[in-house]
């Protein structure tokens, strides 16, 4: 019987490095799926994350949550949406509409609604609509890289502002800065 309890030791010991990995890998994946309502109550600020919001200005994106850490680059578009991904009490990593992630600090950030107009990938201008209806008269076409304020959001449409143009329906899949099931009064 010793030698039995010896050898499921062994057993056991052979396979807490496969344990060991899959737990991590539980971990990892965890941390990477979006937070639930549950998760926002642990944020530091008690909103959810992730979350959008849009930049004050002239931003700075660090490498890490600190003055101390490297520049990486600089934002100079104000109004410009950025989904929160993680924070710390002062800073929040951020991931705009190329994918790319870095930290701010707080106060550079607002929670004003913004939509970068991205298209369909073929560079050509977003028909902005009267209604929320592929049918409805175009009001305006909007080129790629255009931002525009959020006024609300049904569940497939955005109505929204384009500063200095006009304002109208544009549909969700052509913007970024909104959750595709998010509805905004």
């Amino acid at each position: 019987m010793t030698r039995d309890t010896t050898d499921n030791r062994r057993n056991l010991m052979k396979s807490l490095p496969c344990i060991c990995g899959a737990f991590a890998l539980v971990l990892v994946t965890l941390s990477h799926a979006p937070f639930s309502a549950a998760h926002a109550a642990e944020s530091f600020s008690g909103y959810p994350v992730p979350r959008f919001v849009s930049l004050r200005g002239k931003v700075n994106v660090r490498r890490g949550p600190s003055p101390d850490q490297p520049i990486e680059w600089q934002y100079r578009r104000a109004g410009l949406p950025v989904e929160i991904i993680a924070e710390t009490e002062e800073w929040r990593q951020i991931r705009d509409s190329e994918g790319y992630e870095g930290w701010v600090h707080k106060t550079l950030l607002k929670g004003d609604r913004h939509v970068l107009v991205v298209g369909d990938g073929s560079d050509l201008p977003v028909a902005v609509h009267t209604q929320a209806d592929l049918a409805a008269r175009v009001v305006m076409l909007a080129e790629p890289g255009v931002i525009g304020t959020v006024l609300s959001c049904l569940r497939d449409w955005c109505a929204v502002d384009f500063p200095n143009l006009d304002e109208g329906w544009v549909h969700k899949s052509l913007v970024w800065g909104v959750y595709q099931q998010e509805v905004i009064d």
